[in-house]
């Protein structure tokens, strides 16, 4: 049960974090209403795939080879949720402008580019949430 568990934790991970590049690669330029709908359909995959990593690793923490008490008590589990709802709310506003973009038909260059860097600031923070797991699998910290 275990081994399932990790293998879909790290699959929602590895799958969210090539949907964020993917809609950072998007966004260049001034866009049109399809390159909007297909941010959009991206957005909502990484939302989708944000709850699984999510869902998936609080099954790991309960039904895992570790006990609960394990993650409860480690700061470094903290930390790791702490930077996943941190990127969480730095996710809003990208997602607020696309659907915004959605009634325009259209994302001028400028605010595409602001909203890149956004996207940026979510890809940077990611690998803080690895290295929180090495840590807490490590019993580092």
């Amino acid at each position: 049960m275990n081994t399932v568990l990790v293998l879909l934790h790290f699959l929602a991970v590895g799958a969210l974090v090539a949907v964020l590049f993917a809609e950072w690669c998007q966004l260049r330029g001034r866009l049109d209403s399809g390159q909007i709908g297909f941010l959009l359909r991206l957005d909502l995959s990484y939302l989708l795939l944000a709850v699984l990593a999510l869902a998936s690793g609080f099954a790991r923490a309960t039904l895992g080879d570790k006990p609960w008490v394990f993650y409860a008590h480690h700061p470094a589990f903290h930390a790791k949720l702490g930077f996943f709802v941190l990127i969480g709310l730095i996710s809003v506003v990208p997602t607020l402008r696309f659907f915004r973009w959605r009634r325009a038909g259209v994302a001028e260059h400028a605010e595409v580019l602001a909203t890149r860097r956004w996207l940026l600031a979510e890809l940077l923070l990611l690998p803080l949430i690895p290295l929180c797991a090495v840590l807490l699998a490590r019993g580092g910290w």
